[in-house]
Parts: C-alpha cells; sequence; structure tokens
C-alpha cells in the first residue's frame, strides 16, 4: 500500500507529467534550436541576477504550494472521530455528539457511530449532522441512540475516544436499527 505522501505526489503531479510534461520539453526543444543564435547566449550580471530572484521565487511558490496542497490533502484524509458527547436540550434533542474530521456536504448526513465491545463494533447511535462549530467541528443529533449502550456511557463504562464514526449507512443496518426492538 502506497503511502499518504507518494498518493498525494501522485495526485499532484500526475496531470503535469502525463501532458504539459511532453508539450513543455517538445516547445523548448523546438525553440531553443531555431531562436539560439550560432554564437551564444551572453547574459549579463544584472541579468543573471534577475534569472536567480526568479528561478528562487518560483521554487518558493512551488514548495509553498505542496505544503499547502499537503495540508488540505491530509485534511481531506483525516477518518472521522467522535470528539464528545453532551447531553442538551438546545440543538431540539437530548443528546449531541461532536465529531472532528473531514464531511463533504455534511449538514444533513447520516452517520453511523459504533462501540467497540471486544472483537467486534456494535451499534451505538445513528445521527444526523446538524451544522458545525466556529472550531470547525460537527454537531450531530441522534436519529437513533441505543438505550443499553447509553446507560454504559453515562456510567462511564467507555469514553467518547473509543466510538467510530463511519461517514455511510447501509441500508440493511438501518434497516436492522429501526426494526430491533426496544
Amino acid at each position: 500500500m502506497r503511502s499518504k505522501l507518494a498518493q498525494f505526489f501522485g495526485l499532484i503531479f500526475q496531470p503535469f507529467f502525463r501532458w504539459w510534461w511532453a508539450l513543455i520539453t517538445g516547445m523548448v526543444s523546438i525553440v531553443a534550436f531555431l531562436s539560439t543564435p550560432t554564437s551564444g547566449i551572453v547574459i549579463s550580471p544584472t541579468g543573471m541576477l534577475f534569472l536567480i530572484l526568479l528561478g528562487f521565487t518560483l521554487l518558493f511558490l512551488a514548495f509553498s504550494i505542496l505544503l499547502q496542497g499537503w495540508k488540505l490533502y491530509i485534511e481531506v484524509q483525516r477518518d472521522l472521530e467522535v470528539v464528545s458527547l453532551r447531553k442538551t436540550k438546545d440543538l431540539g434533542a437530548d443528546w449531541v455528539f461532536v465529531l472532528r474530521g473531514y464531511l463533504r456536504d455534511a449538514t444533513g448526513m447520516m452517520l453511523e457511530i459504533r462501540r467497540p465491545l471486544d472483537e467486534v463494533e456494535v451499534p451505538f447511535a445513528i445521527v444526523r449532522v446538524i451544522g458545525t462549530t466556529a472550531r470547525g467541528l460537527y454537531q450531530a443529533v441522534p436519529i437513533w441512540i441505543s438505550p443499553g449502550h447509553l446507560h454504559d456511557f453515562i456510567s462511564c463504562q467507555f469514553s467518547t475516544s473509543e466510538l467510530i464514526a463511519y461517514p455511510h449507512i447501509y441500508f440493511e443496518k438501518a434497516r436492522e436499527v429501526f426494526n430491533e426492538p426496544t
């Protein structure tokens, strides 16, 4: 499996090397062959200074773009994590889940929250994202929450850091959870 860094560089440079590299090298070769005088090119010290300045400026911009692109790429690749589960009446539900990670078009999205129990993951809640906080965290209210697991959470048998958030819900899982006797 390729590392995230290799995937990132592949994503960034793939179109360039596929399309532009051939065009650029071909054009430079033709232009250099046709426009270079037979006596050569002489660059003054001031011209050389500007070429070096231009080269280092472009190098700086390239590294800056790669660094910012890397930060965005890593942010998008981050898995969802449950930061906290709070009791509240302010958001139209008894509980609110606070999540960190990346969700595309998050508001209104349904997520599945699972609790690891020994070697299996069991359904803990199905939640609907209702918005984000000023710090970029997602707030979600439960559509369904397992009463037994909620009791275990309230009695401090596990913490929210153990919960696993999945940004998708399979139809069979939703049917299973909603048909579960209360």
